[in-house]
């Protein structure tokens, strides 16, 4: 990490966490597929299987009904009545039987079990419901007496025993709805706990990064932002004061770059009010070196005219001896 600059930490720790969320996203839906496919699975398996025995165990009891009313009713219209409910239900009971064979055929979560126990169901009913359609013809043959003797032999025990096998499909059903619940739950527990420690694991990489990064960058700068704003405006201004904390700011980071910034200054300033005194000083003796000169040079004027006067002198008592 201290090789890598601040943009590249700050994309690698966002780039680790989008790639995180992404896994935790996906695997949210993917769970979620896989509980909507149970879920599906359940309703067009065993859902409608125990459904549709249901629905077989409803119809049997509506055609015997039909049947034994069609037997003990005396009026023609209640006669009538009870013949069409036997009839209607056994049309719809055979609808709903073959629903459950071709869903039972056709579904791959079906046991040995449950096809011997629709195998059962259509046993009894191929023997059942024509007895159940012969007790109807007779009853509206007039056939009272003999349908009543075919009721009591051979239509109750056959009743009986396709309400058995149908009520035994149904448990079945119930059981096998039982234990697909009960792998849901255990599905969804483990799933559960997959994600919360994803996520967990995931907070705990989001908090290490934010720590390394924010802590890689109070190194980096010494100071917060605003405190090193503020003594960069001071010695902008000039104030050119020890920068607080500078000392004890860590290596190479702004805020020791800007006291030894600072101290250099005060270094380059020093050096040249020392330039510019000791200029001061050479100039001051240049001045004083100057006057001296001038000095002489007017004393030198003055022997000059004066060895001038004396040679005007000496010409003159030249001329007169």
């Amino acid at each position: 990490m201290r090789t890598f600059s601040v943009k590249k930490q700050l994309s690698l720790a966002f780039g680790a966490l989008s790639i995180v969320v992404l896994g935790v996203s996906l695997l949210s839906l993917h769970d979620l597929s896989e509980s909507h496919d149970r879920f599906s699975g359940y309703v067009s398996g065993p859902g409608e299987r125990e459904v549709l025995a249901n629905d077989v165990l409803d119809f049997a009891n509506q055609r015997a009904i039909g049947v034994r009313d069609m037997v003990l009713v005396a009026s023609d219209t209640e006669r009538a009545s009870a013949k069409t409910m036997a009839v209607t239900g056994h049309e719809e009971l055979q609808r709903s039987l073959k629903a459950l064979n071709s869903a039972v055929e056709g579904a791959a979560d079906t046991s040995e079990r449950d096809r011997t126990l629709v195998a059962a169901i259509n046993n009894v009913e191929s023997k059942y419901g024509p007895i159940a359609l012969a007790i109807v013809e007779r009853v509206t043959a007039g056939q009272r007496d003999e349908a009543i003797r075919k009721m009591n032999d051979e239509c109750r025990p056959l009743l009986a025993a396709l309400l058995t096998a149908t009520k035994a499909y149904v448990a079945l059903s119930k059981e096998e709805a039982r234990t697909h619940v009960a792998e849901s739950a255990a599905a969804y527990e483990a799933q559960r706990s997959l994600l919360l420690t994803i996520s967990a694991l995931a907070a705990v990489v989001a908090f290490a990064l934010g720590w390394l990064i924010t802590r890689r960058l109070v190194n980096a700068l010494g100071a917060e932002p605003a405190d090193l704003s503020g003594a960069a405006q001071r010695i902008a201004e000039g104030n050119l004061s020890p920068v607080q904390g500078a000392e004890s700011a860590p290596a190479g980071s702004v805020l020791a770059s800007m006291g030894a910034m600072q101290q250099q200054l005060v270094n380059l300033i020093g050096q040249v009010r020392r330039s510019a005194d000791s200029i001061a000083t050479a100039s001051a003796q240049i001045a004083q070196g100057n006057n001296d000169l001038s000095g002489r040079t007017e004393e030198q004027a003055s022997a000059l005219e004066e060895t001038a006067a004396s040679m005007e002198e000496l010409s003159s008592t030249v001329k007169l001896n």
